[in-house]
């Protein structure tokens, strides 16, 4: 019997010890699949996601950049060459041409 269809028909004393009765049912249940778990895997550890304690390794852009690393280390006797600076755009912005004061009126006519 589920203790929500039948609690207008019983006192509050027995929808407690039902309510109670239930949870003991699945706590039994529970327990029972906890025990086959750990007959099937109960040996294994959790792996570890240690992605911090790992050396860190460099990234390459492509293969290009690979290479240049390699023939660098053969040159230096070993060690991989640092990675390069980033450069930065030496792009001067290009001027615009002055606005019109309506789409109308003739190109002799804009603003300077």
């Amino acid at each position: 019997m589920d203790v929500g269809e039948a609690s207008h028909e019983m006192s509050p004393e027995e929808i407690a010890a039902a309510k109670a009765a239930e949870k003991a049912a699945q706590d039994a249940i529970m327990r029972e699949q906890e025990a086959l778990m750990m007959a099937k895997y109960g040996g294994m550890k959790p792996k570890k996601k240690g992605g911090a304690a790992l050396p860190k390794e460099h990234k390459y852009f492509d293969s290009a950049d690979w290479a240049m690393n390699k023939e660098a280390a053969a040159k230096d006797g070993g060690q991989p060459a640092p990675p390069e600076q980033e450069l930065k755009p030496k792009l001067e912005p290009t001027p615009l041409p002055s606005r019109r004061i309506s789409h109308l009126d003739p190109m002799e006519k804009q603003i300077s």
